[in-house]
């Protein structure tokens, strides 16, 4: 997070950068968006990239010091798990965390609270109350992971695609038909639902636990996360014209949380419980728009496919 550079008018589209030292951002452009605020304009969004800000500075502070505490609690499970300590970094790290007497617990409990020092900062600047708040600036950072993850996954895709086999680190002779046909990435970090959330699908209503333990073809593990790829599997989603349509999915994941939990029921008694940072959609002033689950309200309409088949 940089220092903005905002663009009062927020009726004009902007096109030329202010300075050389100012970076583009998906909100450079002003435009609608809808917000849990509704449909309105915003945009006119540069940021600076030859200084850091106040809240830059914090996030880094913190961001470190979570790289850290990640690290001493990747050792701590080794002594925890007996494991063998191979290089004198972490030989003395280990030392350390013995002689202080503390254990995995007490550095994950650390790290997870810079985590969620980290998002309340940029819950602040979402948040209307605060001094800084400028929502450009919490759109900002919404759209920029998002762009970030797909730009990852894109990447990894057409490297193994087109440029994966033709690598002389792996192959002695460069031949097309080494190259991946499939996309290679079928996994990435989202919020939660619990196990027995059913899922609409033309085939059957299954529940995820359902899918996990009778439909995965492969499996991946990176330790906190369980990764199932699925084949051959449609759900019913609903798009902008409010149409339902048939999607297939490509993977589910199973993985512990410790997040607050909602439970958000209708009016016929069924229920959906999910993280506190899980998007919900709903309809209010006849448009779609993705909130929270603290942000939804009493004259929100949550989408729900009653007759799908």
């Amino acid at each position: 997070m940089s220092e903005p550079y905002i663009i009062k008018n927020p009726k004009v589209s902007i096109e030329k950068r202010p300075g050389p030292n100012y970076i583009k951002t998906p909100v450079s452009i002003v435009r609608k968006w809808n917000t849990a605020k509704g449909n309105n304009y915003y945009g006119g969004m540069w940021y600076k990239n030859d200084n850091l800000s106040v809240p830059s500075m914090m996030v880094h502070k913190i961001y470190n010091s979570r790289l850290v505490n990640k690290y001493y609690r990747s050792i701590a499970a080794k002594i925890m798990k007996a494991q063998e300590i191979q290089s004198e970094k972490d030989k003395a790290t280990a030392e350390e965390i013995t002689t202080k007497g503390n254990n995995w617990d007490y550095y994950d409990s650390h790290q997870m609270i810079d985590k969620i020092d980290i998002n309340s900062l940029y819950g602040a600047f979402g948040n209307e109350y605060f001094h800084l708040f400028d929502i450009n600036n919490a759109i900002n950072v919404t759209l920029s992971g998002q762009h970030l993850i797909n730009f990852l996954a894109d990447s990894f895709n057409s490297y193994f695609k087109d440029e994966f086999w033709k690598d002389k680190k792996y192959f002695d002779v460069e031949d097309p038909a080494n190259a991946c046909v499939k996309d290679v990435v079928v996994a990435i970090e989202t919020d939660s639902v619990l196990g027995d959330t059913e899922i609409s699908s033309p085939d059957n209503n299954d529940t995820i636990e359902d899918i996990w333990n009778k439909r995965i073809s492969q499996w991946g593990n990176d330790g906190s996360h369980q990764y199932g790829q699925v084949e051959d599997y449609n759900v019913y989603s609903v798009n902008d014209k409010k149409e339902v349509e048939s999607k297939s999915i490509k993977y589910v994941m199973k993985h512990s949380v410790k997040k607050r939990m909602f439970k958000i029921t209708d009016k016929d008694g069924k229920s959906v419980t999910v993280t506190e940072d899980h998007s919900v959609i709903v309809e209010r002033s006849d448009k779609f728009i993705s909130v929270k689950p603290t942000e939804i309200t009493q004259n929100d309409k949550i989408i729900k496919i009653i007759n799908s088949k």
